[in-house]
């Protein structure tokens, strides 16, 4: 098969930009979805503390009603006799000289009106359950920003991970292709030695290189896979839409040297680590909220203004009438709704110190792991690394002496497979000890090695 028939390389259009790892996380940093929604909460968090600090201030309120009754209101005349001594003394007139009073007809023809007014109310004194609800709303915000860190710390790790993994695909089949070139040349070689009688070059090794040829081919369309896909989670973590083309920088994957101290380690972890804050904070939440739920039955005072003002054309009622005052009201009974609100919260305070117990050895014990994993990957990516060059002065040695007819087919073949696992082997390392220190990275909640 010609080789340009199996080099499928699923790289970008031409002109296409290509990104670094750096331009990569610092495009994730502003479009990633997960942040956005981070932002998101914290906007909401600050915008509960606005409704919590509302209840400071004044709460003013207007109302209107526009009224029409069943039928218009009806006075009819009458007469009305009475008698006063002193008024009749007054006037000239002997004491007992009675007097007739004559209500006259009075008709509300309109049988409509409207009535408005205006209300003013400001809570004096609360047992400061409204410090308490700002206190738990600035905590909120507190909570939603230390989850956007978290968030910023698992964006990082996966867009790292996403990039290496599509650059050691570039790199495998960088390698492989060259295997595969170098293995063609050879069983060219070796099926003409077999023609010609070489010893050295019997049928079933010459065809056993052959088979090891396509072998190595089927795994050109697993790596051109694995790239793809790789690409399109890094697509997917930048928010990147589908016909946007993405291209990326490097076509060999480096990886980095980690030489901090585990103890400096645990320690950044336990300052940066956004976990605990979390934690504490709602616990801190769960408090205030205990404070809320002891004094809910308590009497709460406010101050009162009321001004209303009715519109008809009955004459004998006052249009408008205002009002001021302090009042307090206070639950008599509330069927246990405090008291298992405080037990609520008091068993959620209790949960979250546990909780933040828990998260503090959570931490240390998974910095101490992705530590380890981080020495581990690189001690074994140096024993790959060594084994890798052993099967290159293999492959040397063997065709070497394939030339001179000491080493067979086969010895040259097997010297060629074992390098192209030897690639595969240290190639997988590498990617293994990039994602490990990505991993630290993120346990320890800062950049120990920043990708960038």
């Amino acid at each position: 098969a010609a080789l340009a028939a199996i080099s499928v390389d699923p790289a970008p259009a031409a002109g296409t930009a290509r990104m670094t790892l750096a331009e990569c996380l610092e495009l994730a940093a502003k479009n990633n979805n997960d942040l956005h929604a981070a932002r998101a909460n914290i906007e909401r968090s600050q915008a509960l503390l606005t409704q919590a600090r509302s209840a400071y201030w004044p709460q003013l309120k207007l109302n209107a009603a526009y009224v029409k009754l069943n039928e218009s209101y009806r006075f009819e005349n009458f007469d009305m006799t009475a008698r006063s001594p002193a008024l009749a003394t007054q006037m000239g007139f002997p004491a007992d000289t009675p007097f007739t009073f004559t209500i006259e007809k009075f008709e509300v023809s309109d049988d409509k009106m409207l009535m408005s007014g205006a209300t003013a109310e400001m809570p004096l004194f609360t047992w400061f359950t409204i410090t308490n609800y700002n206190k738990m709303a600035n905590r909120g915000i507190d909570i939603s920003k230390a989850q956007l860190k978290q968030a910023q710390d698992q964006v990082q790790r996966d867009v790292v991970t996403a990039y290496k993994s599509a650059i050691l695909a570039r790199e495998a089949r960088g390698y492989l292709l060259e295997t595969i070139q170098e293995m063609e040349l050879f069983y060219k070689t070796a099926e003409q030695d077999f023609e010609n009688g070489a010893a050295n070059a019997p049928q079933k090794d010459v065809i056993q290189v052959q088979y090891d040829l396509d072998d190595m081919r089927t795994w050109l369309p697993v790596l051109n896979k694995w790239e793809s896909l790789s690409l399109e989670a890094l697509r997917v973590l930048l928010a990147l839409d589908r016909g946007q083309p993405l291209g990326i920088v490097g076509d060999t994957l480096d990886y980095p040297t980690v030489a901090l101290e585990l103890d400096v380690l645990l320690r950044q972890a336990q300052e940066g680590r956004p976990e605990p804050r979390i934690v504490e904070q709602a616990r801190e939440v769960y408090g205030y909220k205990k404070k809320v739920a002891q004094v809910s039955n308590l009497p709460m005072v406010g101050a009162f203004a009321q001004y209303n003002r009715t519109d008809d054309d009955f004459d004998a009622n006052q249009d408008y009438n205002w009002a001021v005052g302090v009042g307090a009201t206070m639950h008599l009974f509330d069927g246990g709704k405090s008291v298992g609100e405080y037990r609520e919260a008091d068993a959620e305070y209790r949960r979250f110190s546990r909780l933040l117990d828990q998260a503090r050895k959570g931490i240390s014990f998974q910095v101490q792991e992705a530590y380890t994993e981080v020495q581990e990957a690189y001690e074994q990516l140096k024993i790959r690394e060594q084994a890798r060059q052993k099967a290159i002065q293999q492959v040397g040695v063997v065709r070497q002496g394939y030339q001179y007819g000491i080493t067979t087919v086969k010895d040259v073949n097997d010297a060629q497979v074992q390098k192209r696992w030897a690639d595969a082997n240290w190639l997988f390392k590498k990617l293994e000890y990039n994602q490990a220190v990505a991993k630290l990275n993120q346990a320890v909640g800062t950049e120990v090695h920043a990708f960038r």
